[in-house]
């Protein structure tokens, strides 16, 4: 299997199982749940016992009868006294049903028989074990004119060998336990194997900053300040050009919103592509100059206009989502920043390690990744 690099660490896991605490939480409440409905299922056993005695008329017989313990034995689980334990307890148990429910137990060197019989219903096993005894009461006559039974204990009320209650609570508690296992496994292991740019702990695979982790539902927009002011930091440095690489589902709105927060200490211009055949068509789109041109563009013309914004503006953004495009061969050089926007659900690895390859093969500065979720 695949080392994982780098290593995680405790914290990092606890960091895992905080963010995916309401999943935790409702598996463990649903385990629960399952064990309730699976302890209110499960039936209890009921069990009941009596004994025989086997008496012999002579002492000088008792060796005789210790002999033939086991042949009562045999008599006990035959279908013969099956058949009769039916007719006269009304009993519809086949050969193995009575097996699976009566227990015959004897003592070596001793005359004493144990029946125990389980049943699901409390009072079955009661009358099963004393039919059990009468029937072979009398069928014992038939075997052995020297021995007879007596039935020392007939039972009379049965035990269940299941506490409800307690069963109940340890079923609960099982489940629970189950459903939190089960949740924490889930999320480390999906966690550790992922093959998605959609962790911090994954960008780190990659060796860039970890810019913003972003949703739908960020509007305090803190991570975009951060972004126009690592910007603002290397455009000093002499790199103007910034080249937003955008993969996520919504295209212009980071571009537009990141645009307007430089605007304000900086001249601002963007440069974008759109469908139809517009040639640098100014627009007025926010705060910051905007240039459209189409995909019909010459890149001549492209290259031109491209090094006119340069000399006149502080910064020229340019947003695509392809890095094999016009705008890449265009920007690329030295002098500008690369920003990669990935969709958290979409973008790979894999995918991610080429992409960051080829910009440092066109020698273009790798500010980080944002993840949009």
């Amino acid at each position: 299997m695949k080392t994982l690099e780098p290593p995680y660490s405790l914290q990092e896991l606890l960091l895992v199982l905080w963010r995916k605490k309401w999943l935790i939480l409702l598996t463990t409440i649903l385990g629960i749940v399952l064990g309730y409905v699976i302890s209110t299922q499960m039936k209890p056993k009921y069990e009941a016992t009596t004994e025989i005695l086997i008496e012999t008329d002579k002492s000088d017989n008792l060796l005789y009868t210790q002999n033939m313990m086991e042949t009562y034995r045999e008599v006990l689980t035959s279908s013969a006294l099956i058949k009769k334990v039916n007719e006269q307890g009304n009993f519809d148990l086949t050969t193995n049903e009575y097996n699976e429910q009566v227990k015959i137990t004897m003592i070596n060197t001793s005359q004493l028989i144990t029946i125990t019989a389980k049943a699901d219903n409390e009072l079955e096993p009661v009358k099963l074990v004393n039919k059990i005894a009468t029937v072979f009461k009398k069928e014992l006559t038939n075997y052995s004119k020297i021995n007879t039974a007596l039935v020392l204990n007939p039972a009379t009320q049965s035990t269940s060998n299941q506490d409800s209650t307690f069963n109940e609570l340890v079923s609960i508690l099982i489940g629970g336990v189950i459903g939190l296992l089960l949740a924490i496994c889930y999320c480390l292991l999906r966690e550790i194997y992922s093959t998605k740019v959609d962790t911090e702990t994954n960008v780190q695979r990659l060796n860039v900053p970890l810019l913003a982790k972003v949703t739908k539902k960020d509007s305090a927009q803190q991570w975009l300040y951060h972004i126009a002011a690592l910007i603002q930091g290397e455009v000093k440095l002499g790199k103007k050009t910034v080249l937003l690489l955008n993969s996520a589902k919504e295209k212009s709105g980071y571009l537009q919103q990141l645009s307007q927060l430089l605007a304000q200490h900086k001249q601002v211009v963007v440069l974008k592509q759109i469908e139809g055949n517009a040639h640098f068509v100014k627009t007025n789109e926010g705060e910051p100059d905007a240039f459209i041109y189409s995909t019909a563009t010459p890149f001549s013309a492209l290259q031109q206009k491209y090094n006119e914004l340069e000399q006149q503006y502080d910064i020229v953004l340019v947003e695509t989502s392809q890095l094999d495009s016009a705008e890449t061969m265009l920007v690329a050089s030295n002098q500008t920043q690369f920003i990669y926007c990935v969709d958290a659900k979409k973008t790979t690895l894999k995918q991610a390690k080429s992409i960051l390859k080829k910009v440092v093969q066109l020698k273009m500065h790798r500010l980080g990744i944002v993840i949009a979720k």
